[in-house]
């Protein structure tokens, strides 16, 4: 897990708008999610720029037919979070094959309703990560 600090550093090196918002956002996600550790990485946002961005990676548990299962995520935040939803990915191991469906597609980029809707305040990244995917 990653400490309020680190969280607010990585921030920063991402050129976040909302610091403080973002930072309380986070933090609470990872009180939640042990598994997840903060971040900064490259990525190409859906508006064609390539730009260091927060990340949260790790895997969250989620229940599918009675089991639990540990499934690897990563999750990019907007400049602007948390006024705009986050880019969630599944991350598969190497003995992991992404099952499409309606809410995940090949490339395991998620779609649900929750990012669609979102909604600051109101919608969270603890909210979106209990969701199961």
């Amino acid at each position: 897990m990653s400490s309020g600090h680190q969280v607010q550093q990585c921030l920063v090196r991402a050129n976040a708008k909302y610091v403080d918002s973002a930072k309380k956002d986070v933090v609470g996600a990872l009180s939640q999610f042990k598994d997840l550790a903060a971040g900064t990485d490259t990525f190409m946002f859906p508006d064609g720029k390539r730009r260091t961005a927060f990340r949260l990676k790790g895997t969250i548990p989620v229940y599918y037919k009675g089991a639990c299962y540990n499934i690897p995520v990563t999750v990019f935040l907007w400049d602007t979070h948390p006024y705009y939803a986050p880019i969630c990915y599944v991350n598969p191991t190497a003995t992991m094959v992404i099952k499409e469906s309606e809410h995940v597609n090949k490339e395991g980029k998620v779609f649900l309703p929750y990012l669609n809707e979102w909604r600051f305040p109101g919608y969270d990244l603890s909210g979106l990560l209990q969701i199961s995917l």
